[in-house]
């Protein structure tokens, strides 16, 4: 019995010592650029190259980055069928049974996008703004609790299923304001080519918003969290992580 004891005594801080020194990880992820998207048959994107990059300093090999529609990455890591998914913002109910680390991979903000031959008439000095046009959101998607009550009440407003969608309505003239994640629609301006033809107010953001990766408990402990937190608070601040930002928004 005694040898029993022991021999469980010991194999809990292995235990530990092994999910904390995890050698291999698999992610899981959506379709969202410029953030994280699939080109030539590989996940890429701003926040998958700065998984890849801590996950390299921390000695940690990815086996895989699948790419699948929100809820099902959130059904993988609920099931521990993947150590981590990443972009989401911080979530409660998420938090309450997945490990966050208190850095995110990047910050951006809610932004309001007019045609810049319209701005005139389009101005955006505070939400009463959104009054005056029909206002291109996403369904389904909760920018600010605030601000999602004030456009619902008092804005007209068109939902679309995506962003690349809405801004072809802003260009084509059926809707007036469109509200979207700034580095994406950034992006989705560089796409289709409309750079010098929308403006952002990017000096007025509805939101601040940060992004993060987060990890299944049963696959991941504490400590290997801990650790993922650090070595990206670290590598934020090199010339590396900036190039990353700037390879995307520029």
């Amino acid at each position: 019995m005694r040898a029993l004891i022991l021999a469980i005594a010991l194999s809990i801080p292995f235990a530990v010592a092994a999910s904390a020194q995890t050698a291999s990880v698999s992610f899981a992820t959506d379709e969202w650029p410029p953030y994280e998207y699939t080109q030539d048959g590989e996940v890429t994107g701003l926040s998958t190259d700065v998984i890849r990059a801590v996950m390299a300093e921390m000695g940690v090999t990815i086996d895989s980055i699948d790419a699948v529609p929100w809820t099902r990455a959130i059904k993988l890591i609920n099931a521990g069928r993947v150590a981590g998914v990443y972009s989401g913002a911080y979530n409660e109910k998420r938090a309450a049974i997945l490990l966050y680390p208190e850095t995110p991979l990047v910050e951006s903000s809610w932004a309001v996008f007019v045609r810049a031959a319209d701005r005139d008439a389009t101005p955006f000095a505070s939400w009463d703004d959104l009054k005056t046009g029909i206002v291109g959101v996403v369904r389904g998607y909760a920018y600010d609790p605030e601000f999602d009550a004030f456009y619902k009440e008092n804005a007209e407003f068109a939902e679309a299923d995506d962003n690349e969608t809405n801004f072809k309505k802003l260009m084509a003239g059926r809707v007036d304001y469109v509200v979207c994640d700034l580095i994406n629609g950034l992006h989705i301006m560089k796409q289709q080519g409309i750079q010098d033809q929308v403006h952002a107010y990017i000096d007025k953001p509805i939101a601040e918003t940060e992004y993060f990766a987060f990890f299944s408990p049963q696959v991941v402990d504490d400590a290997f969290v801990t650790r993922f937190d650090e070595t990206l608070k670290a590598f934020r601040e090199t010339d590396a992580y900036t190039d990353i930002l700037d390879s995307y928004l520029k």
